[in-house]
């Protein structure tokens, strides 16, 4: 599907050139190509998407079988990250999209060849709709999704929904995916939780970055994603059920462990915040106050108490309804409705010069400087970890 040219966005953060230059993680102790080293006889091949099939891989005991998958996968999703959270309307979706655009304009504007892919693993299939690619050419409704996760089949993907940006889609296909798999897992062992990480990392040559739209209730799917993803992002909204969601995905983490003992909690985000801020007298820099500081506490007291250390980033998504509504309504990310023409002014409307909507582009510029943000800090972070894994 061919999509107009992006244009350039103004003002993002230079750190953001980062992602497009870096060379890749060191993997110790062997280069990026090449296979781990086992205590085996003989050299095992790289482990086929269906490790069934090929007699040739049959570690002697199913535990070492794990340990080695593991041991593959992990290099190879280096910046798979899973945005999560145990309840519905935490902005996931909003999350992924906005920046896996904002992603993909920086490897066009730096010239890298690299792309960006989106994986869509809830059956309500939202990104669709945020992207716009929902119900047009290669929109298979999660069936190729499903295929790659139960069948071994590669994964269906839909290529530049934007320059760059990829998208696996998913939809009604994979409404009983998280019962599925229960099966698969019967059948071949506690390996079939690796099966979408094994479909991911086939494919994962191609792109910086991975972004992974979890379902909020699917604990089944959101064990899938943990198991694949090298990070975890969470958003997190004002409720107490939304604090409670956190707690719901710090269990998932333990479960996941066995299967990717790499995951880390990059950070939690605060979304759909009232953006209030401090008017110091003094001449320093304004601060948030409010329910963004207040929320914020609540958040790092609920890390401390499931032991995590990962930081409750500090740049935040602001409350926009009309934006998020327009937005979806139009397939466009905050960045692109801030830079459409196509509406009308509310006082051509109002002295009837013109019909038409009137488009929230201002208030979308300023929710993109929220995202804008939000990726740098996101892209420092892991830029920090790798530094610090490749020294250590």
């Amino acid at each position: 599907m061919t999509q107009p040219a992006v244009p350039p966005i103004a003002g993002v953060p230079a750190t953001f050139a980062g992602p497009a230059v870096l060379p890749q993680p060191t993997v110790p102790p062997q280069s990026a190509g090449e296979e781990p080293e086992v205590d085996a006889e003989e050299t095992a091949p790289a482990p086929p998407l269906s490790v069934r099939e090929d007699p040739r891989w049959e570690p002697p005991t199913r535990g070492l079988r794990l340990e080695l998958l593991v041991a593959w996968l992990r290099p190879r999703l280096t910046r798979t990250i899973a945005v999560i959270n145990g309840k519905g309307g935490q902005g996931k979706t909003s999350v992924v999209c906005n920046l896996a655009v904002l992603l993909a304009e920086v490897l066009v504007q730096s010239g890298s060849k690299r792309r960006v892919l989106v994986v869509d693993l809830d059956p309500q299939a939202n990104t669709g709709l945020d992207l716009g690619h929902q119900d047009r050419e290669g929109d298979d409704g999660g069936e190729g999704l499903e295929d790659a996760v139960l069948k071994g089949r590669p994964l269906h993907v839909i290529r530049d929904v934007r320059p760059q940006l990829d998208v696996v889609p998913s939809g009604d296909s994979i409404e009983l995916l998280g019962s599925d798999i229960m099966s698969r897992v019967t059948r071949d062992g506690d390996t079939a939780w690796l099966n979408l990480a094994l479909a991911l990392a086939k494919i994962a040559h191609e792109y910086d970055w991975i972004l992974i739209d979890c379902p909020p209730g699917e604990a089944n799917i959101q064990k899938l994603a943990l198991a694949a993803a090298r990070y975890a992002v969470i958003p997190a909204h004002l409720d107490a059920a939304s604090r409670r969601g956190l707690a719901k995905v710090s269990r998932r983490f333990e479960d996941a462990g066995r299967y990717n003992p790499d995951l880390d909690l990059l950070g939690v985000v605060l979304f759909d915040f009232q953006r209030r801020m401090s008017r110091p007298k003094d001449g320093s820099a304004p601060e948030p106050i409010g329910q963004v500081v207040r929320q914020r506490r609540r958040i790092e007291a609920v890390l401390r108490r499931v032991g995590s250390d990962a930081p409750v980033f500090e740049a935040f998504v602001r409350s926009a309804d009309l934006v998020a509504e327009q937005c979806r309504d139009r397939g466009q990310t905050v960045f692109e409705l801030s830079r459409s023409t196509d509406g009308v002014q509310w006082w051509e409307l109002r002295a009837g010069r013109k019909n038409g909507t009137v488009l929230a582009s201002d208030r979308a510029e300023a929710v993109g400087q929220d995202y804008e943000d939000l990726g740098a800090e996101i892209v420092d972070r892991v830029l920090a970890i790798e530094q610090l894994e490749a020294t250590a």
